[in-house]
């Protein structure tokens, strides 16, 4: 297994924490009978994102010095899988932002400016960290 696909699964599961924990935070507020867009959830939002990013970073932090210790690096398959990633995560990014945008023009709450900002953004991770996985174990089509 490359180091990137490595990256990619840990970028995965990293994310599905993410996004189940976040709902689960939405979840206990709408049972607890609050309205969902009058709470606070900027500190549940970023925690999950942080819950995110942490185990991504310290996982490249280690393969990276491992990397320097052995000299390897990525060669061109990696390089390729890795821009069809960066494609498919451009494209639901630019869509998840005409939605923002959409939301910020028709003056809807913070919360669910934020909330879709902070999906689009996860979605994307996933799915790009998906095709990569995919191009690792099934190839890349032409």
């Amino acid at each position: 297994m490359s180091d990137q696909e490595k990256i990619a699964w840990t970028t995965l599961l990293a994310g599905i924490a993410g996004m189940v924990s976040f709902v689960g935070v939405v979840l206990l507020h709408v049972l607890s009978e609050q309205p969902v867009g009058e709470a606070n959830y900027s500190i549940a939002m970023v925690g999950c994102l942080l819950l995110m990013a942490i185990p991504v970073f310290v996982v490249q932090t280690v393969l990276h010095f491992r990397d320097e210790y052995n000299a390897q690096g990525a060669d061109e398959r990696d390089r390729d899988i890795a821009r069809r990633a960066d494609q498919i995560k451009f494209q639901i990014l630019s869509f998840a932002c005409v939605i923002v945008l959409s939301l910020v023009f028709t003056g809807a709450a913070y919360f669910w400016i934020a909330t879709v900002m902070a999906s689009g953004f996860i979605l994307a991770l996933l799915s790009g960290a998906w095709t990569q996985i995919s191009g690792y174990r099934r190839g890349l089509a032409a």
